[in-house]
Order: structure tokens, then C-alpha cells, then sequence
């Protein structure tokens, strides 16, 4: 399993397309519990939504776009 204290990513951006769910949303994660600021993009806006709510309840640092 990936851990995000073996990969930094703190002051980078990441754009991740169908972040909504699945794969996209797990990487999403990831790449914000890594330090990364987050772009969620999908094309259901309540799903980007719910899933940058959640990182942000992680402590990241995320926004939604569709």
C-alpha cells in the first residue's frame, strides 16, 4: 500500500480528471494527504464536491471544478 510520508508533494498542484469517484477520488486523496494542493474535476459536481469536502476534512487543501 502507497504511503504518502515516502512521497511529498507540499507546494505542488495536482489536476485530477474523474476525481469524483474510484480511482480518480483515491488518488485525489492521496496526492493531498501528500501535501499536494488538489484540483478535483469530474463531471458530477456533487461528487467533486463531496470528495474535496472530505479532503479538507483530512487537512488538504482541494477545490472542485467541472
Amino acid at each position: 500500500m502507497f504511503n504518502s510520508d515516502n512521497l511529498r508533494l507540499d507546494g505542488k498542484c495536482a489536476i485530477i480528471t474523474g476525481a469524483g469517484a474510484g480511482i480518480g477520488k483515491e488518488i485525489a486523496i492521496t496526492f493531498a494527504t501528500a501535501g499536494a494542493s488538489v484540483v478535483v474535476s469530474d463531471i458530477n459536481a456533487d461528487a467533486a464536491n463531496h470528495v474535496v469536502d472530505e479532503i479538507q476534512q483530512l487537512g488538504g487543501q482541494a477545490f472542485a471544478c467541472r
